[in-house]
């Protein structure tokens, strides 16, 4: 784990992606200014709140699409959640968009 000043600290960094080709493993071509962060970020939130990983979940079996959105899972585990925070902030502070699903109570 990187401490906790190392982690401030690289939270005021620019994010600057390189996507991996799953076929070749080689870096796919592009320069990151802007729009590769925010299909990142897409992505990572689009995969984090499916049922799969049970990190969220929505009212009486709902899947999200109510305006409440998506709540914290009380089973989801601690250092997951944490991350999951971690990257919410800086996507807060590169002022990215994250998509749908995530219930308002996390941005107040």
């Amino acid at each position: 784990f990187a401490s906790a000043k190392d982690v401030r600290s690289k939270l005021f960094q620019r994010t600057e992606v390189t996507f991996i080709s799953s076929a070749t493993g080689l870096p796919e071509e592009g320069d990151d200014q802007g729009g590769l962060t925010v299909e990142m970020y897409s992505s990572f939130f689009r995969e984090v709140v499916l049922p799969d990983f049970s990190l969220f979940e929505g009212l009486d079996g709902d899947n999200g699409s109510t305006s409440i959105g998506l709540l914290p899972s009380p089973k989801a585990d601690e250092s997951s959640m944490h991350a999951i925070g971690r990257i919410l902030c800086k996507c807060v502070l590169e002022e990215t968009p994250i998509g749908r699903g995530l219930g308002q109570f996390v941005f107040d």
